[in-house]
């Protein structure tokens, strides 16, 4: 009876590692396929979106560039900036899956890098995502960043900060 025992206790710890390791490959897994789904959707909506401004008289380009320096990420590093010009204004845009609290900070990085680099003042910036955190609200109230997670706010906000 002890024989069995032990053994019974060796098949349950194998077991149950046998469950870690399975729940450790599902985890990678999701969490690979919510990046790729995130990357995937934030391009074909910044596709969708340059098209339908352009055609209603915005600039809108991308404006990718290395900073050597680290001035964004404290390290060097590419950096991509969405940038819409209408009647004088630029605005700067971030279109994510999600902002999080240091996402918001990150994005005022890249508006100041921006003007850095080219000398052109930032009139707005403007972040897009459909699941925005509680404490990215407040970070982006107190900084000026006007958040949008809702297509139907997006062009009443763009046409405002042109404004």
């Amino acid at each position: 009876t002890e024989v069995k025992v032990e053994e019974l206790a060796e098949a349950q710890k194998n077991t149950e590692l046998s469950i870690k390791d399975l729940t450790r490959t599902i985890e990678f897994k999701i969490g690979g396929l919510g990046r790729k789904w995130g990357v995937d959707s934030e391009r074909s909506f910044r596709n969708g979106l340059t098209t339908i401004l352009s055609e209603t008289g915005y600039e809108v380009f991308n404006y990718m560039v290395k900073d050597t320096e680290g001035f964004v990420f404290g390290h060097p590093s590419e950096i991509e900036i969405d940038v819409i010009v209408t009647g004088g204004k630029t605005l700067v845009v971030e279109i994510k899956a999600s902002v999080s609290k240091s996402d918001v900070f990150i994005f005022l990085k890249k508006g100041e890098y921006y003007t850095k680099m080219t000398g052109k003042i930032v009139d707005g910036l403007i972040m897009i995502a459909p699941f925005v955190e509680d404490s990215a609200k407040e970070v982006a109230d107190k900084f000026n960043v006007t958040i949008c997670d809702s297509v139907i706010d997006l062009g009443s906000v763009i046409q405002e900060a042109s404004q």
